[in-house]
């Protein structure tokens, strides 16, 4: 057996490298490595929420999950329109059997009766929203450029940090938590990547330390010292070298 010298930093490193790698919780898998996997939006036949963009793609109004997302909505297509009288006309055109409250009926003079009106008709528009079922969606959005995505969500992997410790999840979300999206741990597998499993074994198994105690300590029950099993000082868990 070779030896090779190294820092007491390096060696003090390993060390701690190789108790993690044998007291870790590998969840049952074969040559587990860490990481994570983020929660995202993910196109659905069978949609869970909606998401509402403009027409050129560029600006995404809100979605279902958002708190009061009708409200957001009958304010993104009243402010759409520089005309009132062609936001009720077109309401009218839509669903002529509501009664859309009319702009020409309130005085173009009175300032408080033009602010009365936009209540009222965000109103109208937000309730009428909340009445549609998600199937009538795309037929009335469309109607004022937006358009409806239904989406569902997936978990997906986090391509950004992998680790065959599990201690440096916790590490990595200390430091970039801020970062990520909603994200949960998650346990891959080394498969068939030979020299990435050989250097996990080499650092688990194969660096071998040798307890330099005065006295080491062996365990209860140890009578053989010509067996060929490792042998750990109950002292400072390292192997106690034997002949």
């Amino acid at each position: 057996m070779k030896t090779i010298q190294v820092s007491d930093e390096v060696y003090d490193f390993l060390k701690s490298c190789q108790e993690e790698l044998n007291t870790q919780d590998n969840r049952s898998t074969s040559n587990p490595i860490f990481g994570f996997e983020v929660e995202k939006e993910g196109a659905s036949y069978d949609p869970q929420e909606y998401v509402f963009i403009n027409k050129d793609h560029t600006d995404r109004i809100t979605n279902t999950e958002e708190e009061d997302w009708e409200q957001e909505l009958a304010t993104y297509i009243i402010d759409s329109y520089d005309n009132p009288e062609e936001l009720t006309k077109d309401l009218y055109d839509i669903e002529e059997d509501c009664h859309w409250t009319l702009y020409r009926e309130i005085d173009d003079e009175n300032i408080d009766s033009k602010e009365a009106w936009a209540v009222t008709i965000k109103n109208e528009i937000t309730d009428y929203i909340k009445g549609l079922d998600y199937y009538e969606y795309e037929s009335f959005f469309e109607e004022f450029n937006i358009r409806v995505y239904g989406y569902e969500k997936i978990w997906v992997p986090y391509y950004k940090s992998f680790s065959i410790f599990e201690s440096d999840m916790q590490s990595h979300i200390d430091l970039n938590k801020h970062n990520m999206d909603k994200y949960r741990t998650y346990v891959f597998s080394t498969f068939r990547t030979p020299k990435m499993n050989k250097l996990k074994d080499i650092i688990k198994d194969e660096i071998v330390f040798i307890c330099n105690c005065p006295v080491p300590e062996f365990p209860v029950g140890f009578t053989n010292r010509k067996n060929n099993d490792k042998i750990y000082c109950v002292k400072c868990n390292l192997i106690i070298k034997i002949g």
